[in-house]
Parts: structure tokens; C-alpha cells; sequence
């Protein structure tokens, strides 16, 4: 390691900010799957695993609600209250219980394939005009 990278103000900010966040967003992960564990009676590896998909799906949906290709809060709220209604409509539907997943994977899809779509035409009509 020389010098320079010792020095270097805007990595120590950086680096400081991935431990101010990831320090208490872990914290708060062990607290969230020590209730899932006390709610459930038992602890499973694979019990987590139904959670995930959501998760995402949340997430990177939420990413192309309000500003595309950037994950917010507002969003990702947005995006929870899709996918809850959806599912609610799935259930009120009497359709099968894996169709959720199916939803949630669609919709995991959308909002990855939207955003790619939308900056490959965004650029195409860049080159276009000059």
C-alpha cells in the first residue's frame, strides 16, 4: 500500500459509510431472524429461502417506480404495495400457491428487463438525432 491510498480522504468517507450502514442493517438482520426463529419454533437453513424472491422482487422493482435504475425508500414501498396487492389478488382469485412465485418472478423480470429496454431506446434515439 503506498502513500497515496493511506491519504486518501474520499475512501475513508467511503469506507466509513459501508461501516455506518452495514454495522446496524446487520444488527437488525440478526434481530429479524432471531423473531422468525422464536415465531416458528425452530431453525431451519432453508427456512429463509420462501423470503428472498420477495425480497428482490421489492427491491429492484421499487428500483423502476420512481427514478429508474436507482433504488429509493419511496419505491421500494411502491413496489411492496404492488406486489401485495397482486398477491392478495391471487389469493382472492383461489389460484394455487405457487402462482405467488410465479408473480414474484415476473415482476422480478419486469423490473430488470424496463429499465433496459427504456436506456436502450433512450440511446438509440441519441444516436439517431445526431
Amino acid at each position: 500500500m503506498d502513500r497515496k491510498s493511506r491519504r486518501n480522504p474520499r475512501a475513508a468517507r467511503a469506507a466509513f459509510g459501508v461501516l455506518a450502514v452495514g454495522r446496524p442493517a446487520a444488527g437488525v438482520a440478526a434481530i429479524a431472524g432471531i423473531a422468525y426463529a422464536g415465531t416458528n419454533g425452530t431453525v431451519d437453513p432453508t427456512a429463509g429461502s420462501a423470503l428472498i424472491l420477495p425480497a428482490y422482487a421489492a427491491v429492484f422493482l421499487g428500483a423502476t417506480a420512481i427514478k429508474p435504475g436507482r433504488i429509493n425508500a419511496l419505491g421500494a414501498l411502491i413496489a411492496v404495495y404492488f406486489l401485495a396487492t397482486g398477491t392478495a389478488g391471487l389469493e382472492l382469485l383461489g389460484a394455487q400457491t405457487y402462482y405467488q412465485q410465479i408473480f414474484y418472478g415476473a415482476a422480478l423480470v419486469a423490473s430488470v428487463t424496463i429499465p433496459k429496454v427504456n436506456r436502450d431506446r433512450f440511446f438509440k434515439r441519441r444516436r439517431a438525432a445526431t
